[in-house]
Parts: structure tokens; sequence; C-alpha cells
């Protein structure tokens, strides 16, 4: 038996995390800070959280290096399954276990790095960095659900 989520998840809806992000993207966040944000409205937590994502957008301190829709991906594992005693080896487990699957997605399905995403000049979001956001809110949704294994 795994380890449950520490939000309720049962009112997780893709569609409305989708539709959040679009309007944030719109607004001026990130990437690392609409995907948090966003999930973070629909899991209960307060949307004051996006200040941790705000250094991971546009690859990590605007470097276009580790895309921030990984990074940001990365966050919202941790605010779902993510410890709170440093004792807690199994939800640590857990989460890397999580993590590391949404990496593999990533990694096989995408390209890991901003640059790679937008090439040329970056002058912001682009088509493929809402199509890339959609993919990994649907992705995101699958794994946070998935019991553990």
């Amino acid at each position: 038996m795994g380890l449950p989520a520490r939000v309720d998840l049962s009112g997780l809806q893709p569609e409305t995390v989708k539709e959040r992000a679009l309007v944030l993207f719109e607004s001026g966040c990130n990437c690392a800070e609409t995907l948090v944000a966003a999930f973070a409205g629909e899991l209960g937590a307060d949307e004051d959280i996006i200040r941790f994502a705000t250094p991971f957008g546009a690859g990590i301190g605007g470097r276009r290096d580790l895309c921030g829709i990984i990074t940001g991906g990365a966050l919202v594992i941790g605010l779902v399954y993510g410890r709170t005693d440093t004792t807690d080896v199994e939800r640590k487990t857990e989460t890397y276990r999580r993590a590391a699957k949404y990496y593999r997605w990533f990694k096989t399905e995408r390209q890991l790095k901003c640059s790679e995403i937008v090439t040329g000049k970056f002058t912001g979001h682009t088509g493929a960095c809402v199509s890339l956001m959609t993919d990994a809110i649907d992705k995101l949704v699958e794994i946070l659900r998935k019991p553990s294994e």
C-alpha cells in the first residue's frame, strides 16, 4: 500500500487547470509560476506559493536551460506528495519516484531545455510553450492520481 496524497485530488479537473494556466501565461507569469499557481488553486493551496517557482522561469533564472514546465511540475508533485518530516524516508521516496516518472516522460517525449523548445531569441511564451504546458498538465494529473506502485 502506497502513500496517500497530502491533498484531496478527487476534484482535480485537468481542463480547469489548463484554463487557469492560459490566463496566468497571458498575465505575464513565467512557465514554472504558471504551472504551480494553476495547480495550487485547484488543490486548495494558497496561490501565493507562486514565489517559490519564480526563479525557475525561462530555463532557471532566464538562462534557457531546464524548462520551467519541468521544474514547476516537480514543485507540484512536492506540493501533493512531499514530506514535512525530514525522517519520513517513505514519503521522500514516493515523491522522488513520481518526479522521476514526470522527468522521464518529458525527456522521452519533449525537449528538456528552454532553448530547444523556443529557438532563436526568447521574447516570451510561444505556441510551443502553451502546447507543452497543456500536455504537461495532463501528464501531471495522471502521475498525481495514479496509486503508488
